[in-house]
């Protein structure tokens, strides 16, 4: 019995990533049909008049493009809710591939990944949707290490908060206000206020708002400590 056909859109206005694209994914999978579209308006044309599966689509376009690849696929997905899709570009930084998740792709990709990495990726997203690439492990790795360091001596102190301290960390990611925090806590605003003051000095931290930073930064090394 001959395989389901996937079809595969590949949005890049660059020829020789097409191509090379095009290539690997062949390669990687069976009975694969490749469309392409260099812009925005070309690339939604063909997903509604395909039943595409996955889609591959570069971030930024130099032809003028009036959308960029973020927005292509908020667009997108809007239309075909279901459509998976993976950000393929050559910014491999964290704050791009934090948008790129954000926009919607279920998976990011740098240009210069591995061909191992690049098929894992694409079979991953084809069979559940979300997947963590070699290249997004990568990223997030490099992203830990440098916040690390910045935080080394906040982070050494981790170990000394209390458990209320923790709690009222985490808390932190969505608000610092004494009010709001007290009555989530159960405690004083007054009590807030102390838990604050010894929170920063242990942490040595400057104001809340670098407690906000840690916080979300270190959100699953706090929660853990709250198993212990």
């Amino acid at each position: 019995m001959k395989p389901k056909t996937i079809n595969i859109l590949i949005i890049d206005d660059h020829e020789i990533i097409v191509e090379g694209l095009s290539i690997r994914l062949n390669k990687a999978l069976d009975n694969v049909k490749c469309f392409f579209a260099n812009n925005a308006r070309a690339a939604i044309s063909l997903v509604n008049q395909n039943p595409i599966d996955l889609i591959i689509c570069d971030l930024s376009f130099r032809n003028g493009s009036t959308l960029d690849g973020f927005e292509i696929i908020k667009k997108i997905i809007t239309l075909k809710p279901s459509v998976k899709s993976v950000a393929h570009t050559s910014f491999d930084t964290y704050r791009v591939m934090k948008k790129a998740i954000e926009s919607g792709f279920d998976s990011f990709l740098d240009k210069g990944c591995s061909y191992k990495d690049f098929s894992k990726t694409v079979k991953g997203v084809l069979k559940q949707g979300n997947f963590e690439s070699e290249t997004m492990k990568r990223i997030k790795s490099k992203r830990y290490e440098y916040i690390k360091s910045v935080f080394s001596d906040s982070f050494f102190g981790i170990h000394q908060l209390s458990h209320k301290e923790i709690e009222l960390v985490l808390q932190c990611v969505n608000t610092t206000d004494r009010n709001i925090l007290a009555n989530r806590l159960h405690i004083s605003p007054s009590t807030v206020d102390k838990h604050f003051s010894n929170i920063l000095n242990k942490l040595q931290l400057s104001n809340r708002k670098e407690i906000t930073l840690f916080a979300m930064e270190f959100k699953n090394e706090l929660e853990r400590l709250l198993d212990y």
